[in-house]
């Protein structure tokens, strides 16, 4: 419930209203079935689906693979990796 709340007050762009599971009404699934549900659409919603994987996998990699040393410059290497692959 706590999640759904907070989506909801955040309202990030383009939330409109989910055909199932929708953050406006009390969830009737626990936190991950509720992301499987939106994964297609959402980003964020895909890692909670996932296990993470994009953070772990990529994410990970990207900062494992660097060839950068400070802290901004890799940032921008794991965005890239994201961007790249998105």
């Amino acid at each position: 419930c706590a999640a759904y709340r907070a989506i909801a007050l955040a309202n990030p762009g383009g939330l409109g209203d989910a055909p199932e599971q929708s953050v406006h009404a009390p969830p009737t699934v626990d936190l991950r079935e509720a992301m499987s549900l939106a994964a297609e659409r959402d980003s964020i919603a895909r890692q909670y689906a996932n296990g993470f994987a994009d953070i772990f996998g990529l994410g990970l990699g990207a900062i494992a693979q660097s060839h950068c040393s400070t802290p901004t410059a890799i940032t921008l290497d794991v965005f890239l990796t994201f961007l790249g692959a998105w």
